[in-house]
C-alpha cells in the first residue's frame, strides 16, 4: 500500500467525524503539507488532480481546490492552469532564491548587507577551523591563485573568487550559512571590485587579504583567521563606499 492511499485512508476516517464543512480544506492542506515535507511528492512532480482528490478524500472538488490554494500561498505548489498542480522546488533552494531577490531589488541597503555578511562570515571562519579538510584548503588556495593568474580577465577572475567563498562555505558543514550568505557575497562583488562591470581590484593585494584568512584557518588560530576576515570585510566596504560615491554624479 502506498504512503498516499495510506494517507487517503487516514483522512477518510478523520471526516467521518463531525467537522465544520468549511474547514475541510483546512485539513486537506494540512495532511498534503505533511505529504510534501515528509517527502512522498517530490519536487516538480504533479499531485493527484482535483478530480482524483475529491474522490479518495469524499470530499467535492471547491474543497479540495481551496486546499491546493492554501498550499499555493505558502509556496509549496505551483499551479499551471490547464497542465495540474505541481511540488515546488526545496524550502532550502526557495530561501536563497528569495534572499538574492531581495538583495537584487534593494529591499535592504548595502550597509544592512555588510553588517549581517560581518556578522555570518565570523561564523563561518569560526566552523571553517573546526572543519575544514587539508582538501579544502587546498582548493581555497589553488582559487586564489586562479584568481592571480586571471586578474586581467575579469569574468574568470570573479569565477575564482565566488569558488573561494564557495568553498569556505562548503568547509563548514553547514548548509545554512550558504543558503544565507552566497546570494549577498556574489550580488555585492561589482561594488567591492569598483565598478558595476566587475574591474578586478589589485590582485596581489586582494589575493593576499585571502590567503591570510586560509593561512589562519590552517593553523586553527581563530582570533587570527577572525581579524584576517574582518580586515578584508573593512577593504571591501571601503571599495563599494568609494565606488558608489564615484556613481553619484551620473545618478
Amino acid at each position: 500500500m502506498t504512503s498516499y492511499v495510506r494517507e487517503v485512508r487516514r483522512m477518510q476516517e478523520m471526516l467521518m467525524a463531525p467537522v465544520r464543512k468549511q474547514r475541510l480544506h483546512e485539513i486537506i492542506a494540512d495532511r498534503l503539507q505533511e505529504m510534501i515535507v515528509r517527502g512522498d511528492f517530490r519536487a516538480g512532480e504533479a499531485l493527484p488532480t482535483e478530480n482524483e482528490m475529491a474522490e479518495q478524500f469524499q470530499v467535492s472538488r471547491t474543497v479540495v481546490r481551496d486546499a491546493i490554494r492554501v498550499l499555493a500561498t505558502k509556496g509549496l505548489v505551483e499551479i499551471r492552469h490547464g497542465v495540474g498542480t505541481f511540488v515546488t522546488q526545496s524550502g532550502r533552494d526557495r530561501l536563497a532564491e528569495a534572499i538574492a531577490l531581495s538583495v537584487r531589488r534593494g529591499d535592504y541597503t548595502p550597509w544592512e548587507l555588510y553588517l549581517v555578511r560581518r556578522a555570518l562570515e565570523l561564523v563561518v571562519v569560526e566552523e571553517a577551523i573546526h572543519h575544514a579538510t587539508p582538501e579544502h584548503i587546498a582548493a581555497m588556495r589553488q582559487a586564489m591563485d586562479d584568481y592571480e593568474r586571471n586578474a586581467f580577465d575579469p569574468e574568470k577572475a570573479v569565477e575564482a573568487h565566488i569558488r573561494f567563498h564557495r568553498i569556505m562555505l562548503e568547509s563548514t558543514g553547514k548548509r545554512i550559512l550558504m543558503d544565507l550568505l552566497e546570494p549577498i557575497t556574489v550580488f555585492r562583488i561589482p561594488y567591492e571590485w569598483g565598478t558595476e562591470k566587475g574591474e578586478v581590484p589589485a590582485p596581489q593585494k586582494y589575493a593576499a587579504g585571502h590567503r591570510r584568512i586560509v593561512d589562519a584557518i590552517e593553523a586553527r588560530d581563530l582570533e587570527r583567521a577572525r581579524q584576517a576576515m574582518l580586515d578584508h570585510l573593512a577593504d571591501l566596504e571601503r571599495r563599494a563606499r568609494r565606488a558608489m560615491e564615484a556613481r553619484k554624479p551620473a545618478e
